[in-house]
């Protein structure tokens, strides 16, 4: 079974990068300890096109793994972003954007 959460207090540890996707596009991103799935993502904080197409949600993660301070950091500033340039923005995404 693939680890959805890790802890951030102990090397090596998970950094997981989430994308949600409507039609391939990118609606919202988190980097984190926890792999996004549907069941855990937290529909209260998404925007309403978002919930208003839940049945066409896709989500798509990548897990780095990581030995120390300088390289998890280089996930949130350098990795995860390669991660979601692949994603081109949703036309209706007005988030911060990952990249």
């Amino acid at each position: 079974m693939k680890e959805d959460i890790s802890n951030f207090d102990r090397y090596p540890h998970r950094i997981f990068a989430s994308a949600l996707l409507i039609d391939g596009k990118l609606v919202n991103w988190k980097v984190s300890n926890k792999r996004w799935t549907k069941s855990n993502i937290g529909c209260s904080n998404q925007p309403g096109y978002v919930l208003k197409n839940w049945d066409k949600i896709k989500i798509r993660s990548k897990s780095f793994i990581v030995n120390s301070s300088e390289e998890h950091s280089k996930v949130f500033e350098k990795k995860s972003v390669k991660f979601y340039k692949q994603f081109k923005l949703h036309p209706k995404y007005n988030l911060i954007k990952p990249y």
